[in-house]
């Protein structure tokens, strides 16, 4: 979730009155409290894995105390991208080198990037070339000559430590 939830209770007849904060992976959070609750919006990246924090509660009224939550973990798992490959041209000459024009898109709100990772192409289950994605997380890959035929082209992203490896849909190239 981009929201972390965050829930005080007492023994008192009134709900809580105060600030809840936290800190995951290295950015402090903090908020006011609403009727014993505060939802946070979580504004920073976060590195997959599981994280472990807790959250404390202060009060300026002397009825509600000072309280640290347990330790509580957050798993964060890998993102999956959105994988585009498309042919510059469908049809080339033994004689010609084709080239996959390839696009990676992450999902989510904290702007994870696919830039700097590598890519791979393959005709068939053969592999024929590797590339890198630039800043915006593109690249145009020239491919080896191929013999004359019909060729099943697709490209592999091979991932990072936050993002899925994942596979575009495969192309058809003609070779004459």
């Amino acid at each position: 979730a981009k929201t972390a939830k965050i829930t005080v209770s007492s023994s008192a007849a009134s709900s809580p009155s105060g600030t809840v904060s936290f800190t995951l992976a290295g950015k402090k959070y903090s908020k006011a409290l609403k009727n014993g609750q505060a939802s946070i919006p979580l504004t920073a990246a976060v590195k997959s894995g599981t994280h472990s924090f807790k959250a404390s509660f202060a009060s300026k009224d002397s009825k509600f105390a000072v309280s640290t939550s347990k330790t509580a973990k957050v798993v964060i798992t890998k993102a999956t991208p959105k994988v585009s490959a498309s042919l510059a041209k469908s049809t080339v000459t033994k004689k010609q080198n084709a080239t996959v024009k390839v696009a990676v898109t992450v999902p989510g709100g904290l702007k994870a990037k696919a830039s700097k990772v590598k890519v791979q192409v393959f005709d068939g289950s053969k592999k024929i070339k590797t590339s890198t994605l630039n800043s915006a997380g593109k690249v145009n890959v020239k491919l080896p000559k191929l013999k004359s035929g019909t060729h099943k082209i697709k490209v592999k992203f091979v991932g990072n430590s936050n993002l899925k490896a994942k596979n575009s849909v495969v192309r058809t190239l003609k070779v004459k």
